[in-house]
């Protein structure tokens, strides 16, 4: 059951004898103290409180709910069914109550009508499929072949899509993951469980959150320059994020070599597949790190790198929020004692030997 907190917004028009405003008063009183209490793992006390308000305020859709959730709190389904019915019955497209009451007949084995129940919260949208990929209130259904297909699967929704053309030596290819996470939750690992080798130069990383309501797309793009000729898959992946896992198939690629061109040229790959926050080892602010002979160095938008040799072209990695540039970094091999520095509109703000 989807155990996110209802905002209180306006108690139903009421109906008792006393003054509208006193009495409203005192459901709201009574729902505040409800609201805590099954906070506090006190159900039975949670559902009396609740009832207070309800005599107060008999035809509020939330206050209905509310005392659902708290007799579920304390075992009793069938009678938080009924109360989440209410709910319904004052709010026809009240899309909470049709979710928990579908996870309440779920636990009961009423699959039928737990799964009229998913569907129609699908249908009026307003919970998001993580969430119903991660209830366990909803595993009777997924077991089931015959509701299986109306419940978000336990997977994570992910996509991996490459450049589907022939490309030339020279050339620049890219290949994009994407995976929809909780925005509370939007940690991403990337596996990349292929055999490590193609034809291809890492020149560029560069993710996009966009965000989607609770959740956030990760778009996470790779830059390659091809280096050599010829055919072959790249992949396949495992990502993992928010509790959820997915499993991505390799893509496809065809580069061609042009007349004298190298067309054999194969660089180890592993490793290349990462999130930049796997890339960057923990590197939150500006400044430089390394593992081994690869060296991190992390800067704001605009700044410019500086290094004590010249060690090639480094990968340029970029983490962007709705297309704006939220901060930049740099990968490379560089030897121990190499000196970093990173220039801010012309200012050393970072120098360092990591």
């Amino acid at each position: 059951m989807m155990p996110g907190v209802l905002l209180w917004a306006v108690l139903g028009a009421c109906t008792s004898n006393e003054n509208g405003w006193a009495a409203e008063e005192r459901a709201l009183k009574h729902w505040q103290e409800g609201a805590s209490l099954l906070a506090d793992g006190k159900a039975v006390e949670s559902a009396e409180a609740i009832s207070a308000a309800l005599d107060a305020d008999p035809r509020s859709a939330t206050l209905w709910l509310w005392k659902a959730r708290a007799l579920a709190g304390q075992g009793d389904l069938a009678e938080a069914v009924e109360a989440a019915s209410r709910a319904i019955l004052y709010r026809s497209e009240f899309v909470e109550a049709f979710y928990n009451r579908g996870c309440w007949l779920s636990r009961l084995g009423k699959l039928e009508e737990a799964a009229e129940d998913i569907e129609r919260v699908v249908e009026l949208g307003g919970v998001d499929r993580h969430t119903m990929a991660r209830d366990p209130d909803l595993d009777a259904l997924r077991a089931d072949p015959r509701f299986a297909s109306k419940v978000p699967a336990q997977e994570l929704l992910a996509t991996a899509q490459a450049d589907g053309e022939a490309f030339f030596v020279g050339s620049w290819w890219s290949l994009v993951l994407t995976a929809t996470l909780p925005a509370d939750e939007d940690a991403l690992e990337v596996h990349w469980l292929g055999d490590g080798r193609a034809p291809l130069e890492l020149v560029r990383v560069v993710e996009n959150r966009v965000p989607a309501g609770v959740l956030v797309e990760r778009h996470l793009e790779y830059v390659f320059r091809v280096v050599g000729a010829g055919s072959g898959e790249i992949g396949p992946w495992r990502l993992e994020g928010g509790g959820l896992e997915a499993a991505l198939e390799p893509v496809a690629f065809r580069f061609l070599g042009a007349p004298g061109s190298d067309s054999g040229r194969d660089v180890e790959l592993q490793g290349v597949f990462e999130a930049p926050e796997q890339r960057l080892k923990g590197l939150t602010e500006t400044g430089a790190g390394r593992e081994r002979e690869r060296l991190w160095a992390r800067g704001l938008p605009g700044d410019k790198l500086e290094l004590s040799q010249d060690f090639g072209r480094p990968v340029e990695i970029e983490v962007r929020r709705e297309g704006q540039p939220q901060w930049v970094a740099w990968e490379l091999l560089a030897a121990e004692g190499s000196r970093v520095g990173i220039r801010r509109e012309g200012a050393l703000v970072y120098e360092g030997t990591p």
